[in-house]
């Protein structure tokens, strides 16, 4: 199905659990604790050994801003390669004509504490 907002994450790393969130214009936050917003919005799971992806999907949206966040919940603590590289594709009107997408690519520091802002996203 054609959806407003999808955003896809994935990381680089594994035995790494990064958590993808989104907040909506109402307030409501889902992500792997809150897995369905009363608005529709659906998080795909919870991927907690690696490499992803998490996925976000909110068939009609909202006017309103809609904040993507991510955190480390646990790092691969004896990976010699340092933090998990994540990349977040945020996209707009996915499966329509007018779809676009923006890719945005983050350093996550493990020992960084709460949530990420990755970008937002604004549906007028």
């Amino acid at each position: 199905l054609d959806t407003d907002i999808r955003v896809v994450m994935e990381w680089n790393t594994p035995r790494t659990d990064l958590d993808l969130w989104v907040t909506q214009p109402n307030g409501e936050s889902v992500g792997y604790s809150y897995r369905l917003s009363q608005t529709g919005g659906k998080l795909s799971g919870d991927v907690t050994n690696g490499f992803g992806p998490e996925e976000f999907l909110l068939r009609r949206a909202a006017p309103g801003r809609y904040h993507v966040h991510a955190n480390v919940f646990s790092a691969d603590r004896t990976n010699p390669n340092g933090p998990s590289m994540l990349s977040v594709r945020i996209i707009r009107n996915w499966g329509r004509r007018d779809q676009s997408e923006q890719l945005v690519d983050v350093e996550m520091v493990p020992d960084r504490t709460g949530r990420q802002l990755i970008g937002t996203i604004d549906i007028r």
